[in-house]
C-alpha cells in the first residue's frame, strides 16, 4: 500500500453505491479492503484545507492503534492520520487563518453563545460536534454540505453537495446533546462576520458552491435578538492584545532597569 498520493487528482473518493454512506464502524472495516486502497492515503502531517469535507475522531481507540484520525479530502481520498481532530484543528490556528480565530471567539462570546464549536476561514465554515477544548470531536467543512438531520439526540448524519455528481454522506457519534442549536450559533457568528466584513470592506463574496452550503439554509438559522458589528470586534481584539504586549514589554524593561541599578549601584 503506497503512503503518499498525488494531490492534482480531480478527485479520489470511491464512487460506487456502497460506499456514499460511512460510519466510524465502516471506516475500520474498509481499511483492509484490497478493492479501497487505490481510495487510501497515509499521512503523518495532514492540513486542513479546501478538499477536507470531514475529519472522523478516532482519539479514544486508534486504528490499528496509531491512525488517531480519519479524513475524507476530495483529492486524496480517504485518509489515515496520526494526528488526533484536535491536533489537527490545532494546526490550522497556529498557521493563522481570516478573519482571527481570538476575534472570533470573542465575538461568539458577545453574542452570549456558550460554546463555540465553529471556525470560520476565508473560504468558508469548520463545525466540531463538540467544543475545541475536548479532543474527542469530529470535524466538518459545512461549505461542502448540503444538509443534515439528527438519527438521535447524540448522532448526526451529514449529507454533501454533489461532488463530480456524487453526494457523500457522514454519520457522526458521541456528538453534542445540543448540536442544532450549535450549529445555529455557528451560521449565525458566520453571517455576522461575513456581512461586517462585506459592509466594511467590499471583499469578500460568494463562491457559487457556498451560496449552495449549508453556511447559507436559512431553514438551519435562527435569527437571535443581538447583533454585532465584527470589525469593532476585530478591532478591539487587535487594541487588546497590543495593549497586553506593551505591558509585557514595559515589565520587562523595568526588570532590566532594576538590575542595572542594583548592578551599577554596588560596584
Amino acid at each position: 500500500m503506497t503512503n503518499h498520493k498525488k494531490t492534482d487528482d480531480i478527485m479520489n473518493l470511491p464512487t460506487d453505491k456502497e460506499h456514499f454512506y460511512w460510519t466510524k464502524d465502516k471506516i475500520v472495516r474498509e481499511i483492509d479492503n484490497p478493492e479501497m486502497q487505490k481510495h487510501i492515503t497515509y499521512m503523518k502531517n495532514y492540513e486542513i484545507n479546501k478538499n477536507t469535507l470531514c475529519v472522523y475522531n478516532f482519539f479514544e481507540d486508534p486504528i490499528k492503534g496509531k491512525y488517531l484520525s480519519c479524513i475524507f479530502d476530495v483529492a486524496l481520498g480517504i485518509v489515515f492520520s496520526t494526528q488526533s481532530s484536535a491536533a489537527l484543528v490545532e494546526s490550522l490556528i497556529r498557521k493563522g487563518i481570516y478573519p482571527s480565530y481570538f476575534a472570533q471567539k470573542e465575538a461568539s462570546r458577545r453574542l452570549d453563545f456558550n460554546h463555540f464549536n465553529s471556525i470560520i476561514v476565508g473560504y468558508g465554515l469548520y463545525f466540531t460536534t463538540r467544543g475545541t477544548t475536548t479532543r474527542r470531536f469530529h470535524l466538518l467543512a459545512l461549505h461542502h454540505m448540503k444538509d443534515y438531520h439528527m438519527l438521535n439526540s447524540t448522532v448526526s448524519v451529514f449529507t454533501t453537495l454533489a461532488i463530480n455528481g456524487f453526494k457523500y454522506e457522514f454519520e457522526l457519534d458521541d456528538c453534542h446533546q445540543q448540536l442544532p442549536t450549535l450549529l445555529n450559533h455557528g451560521l449565525y457568528l458566520y453571517k455576522s462576520v461575513h456581512d461586517s466584513l462585506l459592509d466594511h470592506l467590499h471583499a469578500h463574496t460568494h463562491h457559487e458552491r457556498l451560496k449552495l452550503s449549508l453556511v447559507n439554509n436559512e431553514d438551519h438559522l435562527i435569527h437571535h435578538d443581538k447583533d454585532i458589528n465584527f470589525v469593532a470586534t476585530l478591532s478591539d481584539v487587535i487594541e487588546q492584545t497590543f495593549s497586553a504586549w506593551l505591558s509585557r514589554v514595559n515589565y520587562e524593561l523595568n526588570i532590566c532597569m532594576d538590575w542595572a541599578f542594583l548592578n551599577i549601584k554596588f560596584l
